[in-house]
């Protein structure tokens, strides 16, 4: 099985996941990020928190 075939999950959304989720997509991983249904982001227009 090669890396970029594994599901990398990312408990959270806010500044510090979004980059590392952006960098493993960019780099073919698959990404999958999860967020309480209230985020306390305060960036959120630059996060995933709502996406």
């Amino acid at each position: 099985m090669k890396l970029t075939e594994l599901v990398v999950l990312i408990k959270g959304g806010g500044e510090v996941a979004s980059g590392v989720a952006h960098r493993l997509f960019r780099a073919h991983f698959k990404v999958c990020l999860t967020e309480i249904s209230h985020p306390s982001a305060v960036t959120r227009g630059v996060t995933f928190t709502e996406a």
